[in-house]
């Protein structure tokens, strides 16, 4: 069946309702459908079989009744930047004029994207399983975006439950959702798949499952214990997924996709994958990604100078903004969370120590017991019977440089993300000492039994193995 050649325009573009009309040339009796995206999603799908005069007068297209009108509920906003793309549902091009962008109520065109090379391949043939699905996404290109690359796919009768395959690896509960629009385009449940909290949630799982043959780095981030050290010479030498990326909060739908395509035209010639950021190793085991040939590594601290340096670091961040003159968001929670009121202009003795005994005293900052947390246990025995049953590699900061050195062949002296020193444990009240070692014992006593060992074996790290049939003192 030869391709169709389509034509369409938007005529009218507001915050309350966009016009325009849709046709075929090739079969000029045909009622097409459009698709409407505002900021990526879905928001309508019409058919244009409204009467046009003009249309009919020109005789291009049948009896001229290919127009549409859709009206915004609610208004697209007067404040900020939303973009709207109005595509032909087959093919998933824009009719001309149909991708814009309101900015501050006011429409402007975007600028299309970069022609294609004359030997680059427009239509590929959709993805019919995740590795097929993050292969194709390499192609994804932020001008176009995902639009442009979804428009390259040539679809072919492709049922809901092989899109929904092709993302996640598994079939469907129900496919009523996606046929809520009437007729079904694959192009377009494509496009909400990959846009949906499901996917971005569960984006490291699916990836490292598209790519079983490489091995997996799995570093288990422990706040204030050289992570961020550590991931800086990592990533820079092994194509990475950050726990960032599955939080729609922190990372935007087009962020992501960027990042996936740059770590898709890594893959391929890497034999491992790094994952890294603040995911629990209990998260971890739950997602079922821990496997014998992998390397599962972590770094511990001190409880003490852990919190300590925690501690540092908002103090830290409260001089940076300070200077700045403004609270940045996450400086602003603190300020609420601790009941602060107004920050001063300037740092103070009696502001460090205000801050200090707060922080101390509110679980989500400082964390109570926060090696056991990480590490996905209740207590300090039960984290060294998981650290031993799924063979994780553990050193501590003392040992980290010399770690890297022998382990993984980085010489680095560096020391990323490094807080002013504003306390020492020295410098706490005797009675915000002791709720530091109260709302740390266990994590102690895991220190204490990690140290020993390494220091009993003059060892820069210990594996499962050195762990099994260890008790905690």
């Amino acid at each position: 069946m030869p391709a169709q050649v389509l034509a369409g325009f938007v005529d009218a573009f507001t915050r309350d309702r966009a016009s325009g009309w849709a046709a075929s040339k090739t079969n000029p009796d045909e009622v097409l459908d459009i698709s409407i995206f505002v900021d990526d999603r879905k928001i309508a799908q019409i058919a244009c079989n409204l009467p046009r005069e003009d249309l009919a007068n020109a005789g291009e297209f049948g009896d001229g009744a290919r127009a549409f009108v859709h009206r915004f509920d609610p208004p697209l906003p007067a404040e900020g930047t939303t973009r709207v793309t109005i595509v032909h549902s087959r093919t998933g091009l824009p009719l001309n004029g149909g991708d814009v962008r309101f900015v501050g109520g006011k429409v402007q065109p975007v600028e299309p994207p970069v022609a294609l090379a004359e030997d680059e391949p427009r239509l590929l043939a959709p993805p019919s399983d995740p590795r097929g699905l993050f292969d194709w996404l390499g192609l994804y290109d932020e001008p176009g975006g995902l639009a442009q690359v979804l428009s390259r796919l040539e679809f072919g009768g492709e049922r809901p439950e092989r899109m929904h395959y092709a993302v996640f690896g598994a079939h469907p509960a129900t496919v009523e959702q996606v046929l809520r629009w009437g007729s079904y385009y694959a192009r377009d449940h494509l496009h909400e798949l990959l846009l949906s909290e499901a996917f971005q949630t569960g984006l490291i799982p699916l990836f490292l499952r598209a790519f079983p043959e490489k091995r997996r780095l799995i570093f288990v981030h422990i706040p204030k214990c050289a992570g961020t050290d550590l991931t800086f010479h990592f990533r820079a030498r092994h194509p990475s997924l950050e726990y960032s990326l599955t939080d729609p909060n922190w990372t935007s739908k087009p962020a992501m996709l960027r990042r996936i395509a740059r770590v898709v035209a890594h893959v391929h010639t890497a034999d491992s994958i790094f994952v890294h950021g603040h995911i629990n190793l209990a998260d971890h085991i739950a997602a079922d990604i821990i496997r014998p040939t992998d390397r599962i590594f972590t770094v511990i601290r001190d409880p003490l100078a852990a919190a300590i340096s925690q501690i540092n670091y908002i103090l830290t961040r409260f001089e940076q903004d300070m200077a700045a003159g403004q609270l940045r968001p996450d400086t602003r929670e603190w300020s609420q969370i601790m009941d602060l009121g107004a920050a001063p202009e300037r740092m103070s003795n009696a502001f460090v120590r205000r801050v200090t005994r707060a922080a101390l005293r509110d679980a989500t900052l400082t964390v109570p017991n926060a090696l056991c947390r990480w590490l996905g246990a209740g207590g300090a025995q039960r984290v060294v019977e998981r650290l031993a049953s799924y063979d994780v590699e553990i050193t501590d900061v003392e040992r980290y440089n010399a770690w890297l050195r022998a382990a993984w062949e980085i010489d680095a002296a560096t020391r990323w993300n490094e807080s002013k020193k504003f306390i020492s444990i020295q410098d706490l009240a005797t009675d915000d000492l002791a709720h530091l070692n109260e709302i740390t014992r266990d994590d102690q006593r895991l220190y204490r039994t990690v140290e020993r060992i390494l220091t009993a074996g003059d060892k820069l790290s210990l594996s499962g193995e050195d762990l099994r049939g260890v008790s905690v003192a």
